[in-house]
């Protein structure tokens, strides 16, 4: 019954003050920080309550529901937890073997579509530990549009010739 309230809570959260989340298809994920090493994705809303939740959606494919923690507070006071900007959360262990969250702002999360040394290094980190950038899943709005572009810097790897043949396309115009 109280997961049901939260759940509704987040809903009405994300109408009030977040961002649109475009593809209804993605998966609901409350991991415990136990579970977690990395994620990134774009900040959909945080919540207002006492839990101090957050809710970004994954370049995976879920919406995490973030359970509070000190350094996401911090990162929020820091402004690095905003509305709509592309975020990097990290889980490392400090020398004392204490866990400590590391959250890194790359700006807002439209303005990184027109990055393209971010994809053009994550398709080459994905080549690297032989992980194909995606299957035929096509998801929509801005984690749609978001694979696309890692498509792209991922093909452009594969495919010298045909980013040479971009390029002369693109200064023929």
């Amino acid at each position: 019954m109280k997961a049901m309230q939260r759940a509704a809570d987040h809903q009405k959260t994300l109408a009030t003050h977040g961002a649109l989340l475009f593809d209804q298809r993605l998966q609901l994920s409350a991991p415990n920080w136990r579970d977690v090493t990395s994620l990134e994705g774009r900040v959909l809303s945080h919540g207002e309550e006492e839990n101090g939740s957050r809710m970004p959606e994954g370049t995976d494919a879920r919406a995490y529901y973030l359970r509070y923690t000190p350094e996401l507070n911090e990162a929020r006071s820091r402004g690095d937890l905003e509305t709509n900007s592309f975020v990097t959360i990290e889980k490392t262990m400090d020398e004392d073997r204490r866990r400590r969250i590391v959250v890194v702002n790359l700006g807002d999360a439209e303005a990184l579509f027109e990055n393209r040394d971010h994809f053009r290094s994550l398709a080459k980190r994905l080549e690297q530990r032989g992980v194909v950038p995606f299957d035929d899943e096509r998801w929509g709005g801005w984690l749609g549009r978001y694979h696309e572009k890692l498509r792209e810097a991922a093909f452009d790897l594969d495919d010298p010739k045909a980013r040479s043949r971009k390029r002369s396309v693109s200064l023929e115009r």
